[in-house]
């Protein structure tokens, strides 16, 4: 794994605490499973994508807190998790290979998924306040338990990621 793709990794730090309801801008509690936080004190650091408990001293990054959720320990699983989450499977080309490396196209995958989209999955993202046509629009689908959100880029499916729609669903 080259800097740069471990640095665009990282970046995807906001996004991880958004989907699970942290503020980027505001204190909230500890999420260090050794720190019973009764207060708010940890706090998203946008400079070097941490986030930092300023009562216990703890600090993680996207690598460590998808690691903590999906139960890995060691760094290569991490970065595999990651990847698969928020880079699309596979790891980004590096400075040499971007001019001779196409993104896949995974549209055929995602086509199938909308096509087969059944009442009850459009039910799940209109409870999530997404209309019909949004999901439409975004080829937005319901697959193996998980909601379906493709990643278009020029009118290709370049990436996807997933979401469990059960609460205990692993990994969320």
């Amino acid at each position: 794994m080259n800097e740069m793709e471990k640095e665009s990794l990282r970046a995807r730090l906001p996004a991880w605490l958004r989907e699970h309801g942290y503020p980027l801008t505001r204190s909230f509690r500890c999420l260090s499973p050794a720190h019973q936080d009764r207060h708010p004190s940890m706090r998203y650091n946008p400079k070097n994508q941490t986030v930092h408990c300023f009562s216990c001293g703890a600090s993680f990054d996207v690598f460590d807190l998808v690691g903590m959720e999906e139960g890995l320990d060691a760094f290569p699983q991490r970065l595999a998790a990651v990847r698969r989450r928020y880079g699309g499977g596979a790891p980004a080309p590096s400075c040499r290979e971007k001019g001779k490396q196409e993104a896949p196209d995974l549209t055929g995958f995602a086509r199938a998924g909308a096509a087969a989209r059944r009442e009850e999955d459009y039910a799940w993202f209109a409870a999530r306040g997404l209309r019909r046509e949004t999901v439409e629009r975004f080829g937005l689908f319901v697959q193996d338990g998980r909601a379906v959100l493709p990643v278009w880029r020029q009118g290709r499916c370049v990436s996807w990621c997933a979401r469990a729609l059960a609460e205990d669903g692993s990994p969320r």
